[in-house]
């Protein structure tokens, strides 16, 4: 009876078992273990603000029925709040002066379903976020959000003026237009969220 082929199986399966056992112990050794990512800190809605929605507030059962779309949007869409319904003008239908705009995409990558707000633009001085106003000082605006352990970026020019308050993917902004000396400063407050592309879609 001829049992080396039996012989030689076992003597594989015995070698392809201590090498799998190996490898195991090196990877668990020399590797650090896996933690998964946790998602990023959202700064909480302020009690004294009056935006029907949040910075990257979840918005897939939301009916937009009564929100004018001020413009159209490659690869979102863009809503104006209930309270600044576009005006007719001699033009045609413009957006107001003072108004609130909410931009919803896909969040935290294009390339997700569900659908978050990404963008919200202010131009109302009614409306507060922390206290702050678009009338707010830079002064003000940047110590608010130092306090808070925001890194505050500025860019400034001759016409404009423009600090920006970032932290885990999420920046607050205040920028000031004056074009000239005769005319009123038009200033808006921003917040919005850092969305990634990881399939490099081409909006």
């Amino acid at each position: 009876m001829n049992i080396l082929p039996t012989k030689k199986t076992a003597i594989f399966i015995l070698t392809a078992s201590v090498l799998v056992l190996v490898v195991w112990l090196i990877r668990a050794v020399l590797l650090p273990p896996t933690i998964p990512s946790k998602p990023p800190t959202i700064p909480s809605k302020p009690s004294d603000t009056e935006l029907e929605f949040w910075i990257v507030e979840n918005v897939d059962g939301i009916n937009w029925a009564g929100h004018d779309t001020p413009y159209e949007l490659y690869g979102g869409d863009a809503y104006l709040g209930k309270s600044y319904p576009l005006e007719l003008s001699d033009e045609g239908m413009q957006i107001p002066k003072e108004y609130v705009i909410y931009t919803v995409t896909s969040w935290p990558d294009y390339s997700d379903d569900s659908q978050y707000v990404t963008e919200i633009k202010i131009t109302d001085p009614a409306i507060s976020v922390y206290g702050l106003t678009i009338n707010s000082s830079f002064t003000e605006f940047d110590n608010t959000f130092h306090k808070q352990g925001y890194r505050i970026d500025i860019e400034k020019n001759e016409h404009q003026e423009s600090h920006q308050a970032t932290k885990n993917g999420i920046t607050f902004s205040l920028m000031s237009d004056d074009y000239s000396s005769d005319s009123e400063s038009d200033s808006i407050f921003t917040i919005s969220a850092k969305v990634t592309n990881r399939e490099n879609n081409d909006f």
